[in-house]
């Protein structure tokens, strides 16, 4: 297996109303017991053997029955379409969970791949949004927590942050249309954080 390392920032929102109870093992707070999940990642440096990933975005969104931890998804990957061929088929293993790493337990719960594509994806929490033209567009706010500080989950099972601090927050817009979904989650749950992975990482 190919030896890789990313740190990076992370966006992930779903339907559930903040707070998403999935961190804790629990099922979705949507009316129908189900999640639209997306995930966005910059890589702030990564490498994937000798290979460069610094710089570069990747979108991951699943449909998801019940559970988070249940399986069923049918999930879909979008790497950024800036990189070079090298760098589309790293992003392309990694995010797919061929290449090991949490993303293998993602592919493990997943019944149907509805594709691995390449897209302009745009992604930064400076901005705290991430945009697909024609695809995705996401903007978020923390929620007001005591003391008007941004409140934070920590030592959670969510599968990204291993156990690290999530941030809380609100989509005001979060809507997705590809691989055959289609939602509007705008008013949802958004955490984000800054996290490091390899291929050796587990939850």
């Amino acid at each position: 297996m190919t030896p890789w390392e990313m740190n990076f920032d992370y966006i992930e929102t779903c339907n559930c109303p903040p707070n998403c109870p999935c961190p804790f093992t629990g099922a979705p707070s949507t009316d129908y017991g189900g999640c639209h999940l997306m995930m966005g990642f910059h890589i702030v440096r990564g490498t994937f053997g000798s290979t460069s990933l610094n710089g570069l975005n990747a979108i991951l969104v699943a449909e998801v029955p019940g559970n988070m931890r249940a399986g069923g998804y049918r999930t879909g990957v979008l790497v950024d379409d800036r990189g070079d061929a090298e760098q589309k088929a790293a992003m392309k293993a990694i995010f797919s969970g061929k290449a090991g790493g949490v993303f293998e337990g993602v592919d493990a719960l997943t019944v149907e791949w509805l594709g691995v594509d390449a897209a302009p994806v745009k992604f930064s929490t400076r901005t705290a949004k991430a945009s697909i033209p024609g695809v995705l567009e996401l903007a978020y706010e923390p929620i007001n927590g005591f003391g008007g500080r941004t409140p934070e989950l920590k030592n959670t099972r969510q599968r990204i942050a291993l156990g690290g601090k999530l941030k809380v927050g609100q989509s005001s817009v979060c809507r997705f249309n590809n691989f055959g979904l289609e939602w509007d989650s705008s008013g949802g749950n958004v955490f984000w954080g800054r996290y490091t992975h390899t291929h050796e990482s587990r939850n």
